[in-house]
């Protein structure tokens, strides 16, 4: 398929952008920002208020767009919850995920939707992620086939074993292939992993080595966070242990461990070093783009908070 021919035919697909937002009035400009920076034409973004109590509300209300659905909830029930009303709520062919604090480049719904359009066998497409920190500086790259490589994508198939083998907020997946998965209302943490893990179960997927998604990492990450994250991991190992207890104890070993590690580290002041060990370098052309994008979404940032 030659690229923007999906466009050209003028049939391209809708996709649905879901956010959770909880008093996230100074961050989610950024967000915003970047959905109308995307070069993909057809798209709805489904923002999910889940009780705030600041005036995040008052950003849609200035700047009404007819693709954009702002559902206010009065009570805060958890991001499993609001996330879920998004996915029940979408209506496109395809669905991807954008947080409140987060922002994607202007190219991210173009190219996964051209990678979905091309491979109709796999069920999901993820990318690499560029890491920002609370400043909104890039501080590295992370992505399992994060290798400097433009233009690559990589395939994969699912594991009982383990988590999804990509991150979930870059991620764009069918909307005609979730069947009977929900989001847990249960999960306070790990609802995005514990999802995924249900959708693609028995399904390929593939990550694109690009960073399309900006993660604000400095500004999300906390050591609950990602003491969570490896709890939720551990319960999903449970139900392997019957059938290859071997494997499963070793990897509830190493998320023990790992746990250990980032707590001591944490409490140490090494927070950085954490981070930065998670991620590798940016190349000289990854440095280039990201700030060629974050001077567009930061213009376009600056356009809306003064309507």
């Amino acid at each position: 398929m030659k690229r923007h021919e999906w466009q050209s035919e003028g049939n391209s697909p809708l996709v649905t952008i879901t956010t959770p937002v909880y008093n996230n009035s100074k961050e989610i400009t950024f967000a915003y920002a970047s959905v109308l920076n995307q070069t993909y034409p057809r798209w709805e973004w489904i923002v999910v208020d889940d009780g705030s109590t600041d005036n995040v509300a008052e950003l849609f209300g200035r700047n009404p767009d007819d693709r954009i659905q702002f559902v206010r909830r009065n009570e805060n029930q958890g991001r499993s919850a609001a996330r879920q009303v998004s996915l029940e709520r979408s209506a496109g062919k395809y669905v991807c995920m954008l947080d409140a604090d987060d922002w994607m480049l202007s190219s991210r719904l173009e190219r996964q939707v051209e990678f979905l359009e091309g491979h109709p066998d796999h069920a999901l497409v993820s990318s690499s992620m560029a890491i920002a920190d609370v400043s909104g500086s890039l501080i590295g790259i992370r992505g399992c086939n994060s290798d400097g490589l433009s233009g690559t994508a990589r395939t994969y198939a699912m594991n009982r074993l383990r988590a999804p083998e990509v991150a979930f907020a870059p991620s764009m997946f069918r909307k005609s292939e979730v069947g009977q998965c929900r989001y847990d209302p249960q999960l306070l943490l790990g609802e995005d992993s514990h999802f995924l893990m249900a959708y693609l179960r028995g399904r390929k997927y593939a990550s694109l080595s690009d960073p399309l998604y900006v993660y604000n990492e400095g500004i999300s990450i906390s050591l609950e966070k990602l003491l969570g994250r490896l709890r939720y991991g551990r319960l999903g190992l449970r139900e392997s242990f019957l059938d290859q207890p071997g494997r499963a104890g070793a990897m509830y070993v190493e998320s023990l461990v790992k746990s250990g590690v980032y707590t001591v580290l944490w409490r140490l002041g090494l927070k950085d070093l954490v981070l930065r060990k998670r991620t590798r370098l940016p190349t000289a052309d990854e440095a280039r783009c990201y700030a060629a994008e974050m001077e567009k979404v930061a213009k376009t940032a600056e356009q809306l908070k003064s309507v």
